[in-house]
């Protein structure tokens, strides 16, 4: 099924405190930040190893890669122009695009 997208979460718990693992993390998710979650998620710590997986341009499939790059392309100067707009006109074209 090419509509399918793998989607995957690493995470890893460590005895060793003086060095973390990086993390990628869109904190809109964390609900509660106090000094326990702080410490399990490595915040404020140093981190010396690689993230892992590889999460670069480099790892993307070469048709990911340039969908992504065709997208920006298209999409960035839409992006300006849509800005420039009255509001009453963004809407418009939002209701359009939605």
């Amino acid at each position: 099924d090419k509509s399918f997208v793998r989607k995957s979460v690493y995470f890893q718990v460590d005895s060793n405190m003086e060095d973390s693992e990086p993390i990628i993390l869109n904190t809109k998710f964390v609900t509660e930040m106090n000094d326990d979650v702080s410490m399990l998620l490595g915040f404020g710590m140093p981190s010396n190893y690689a993230a892992f997986p590889r999460t670069d341009l480099d790892t993307l499939p070469m048709g990911k890669g340039m969908g992504l790059f065709a997208k920006y392309l298209v999409m960035r100067p839409a992006r300006i122009i849509y800005n420039f707009l009255p509001r009453r006109l963004q809407l418009a074209v939002k209701k359009r695009v939605e």
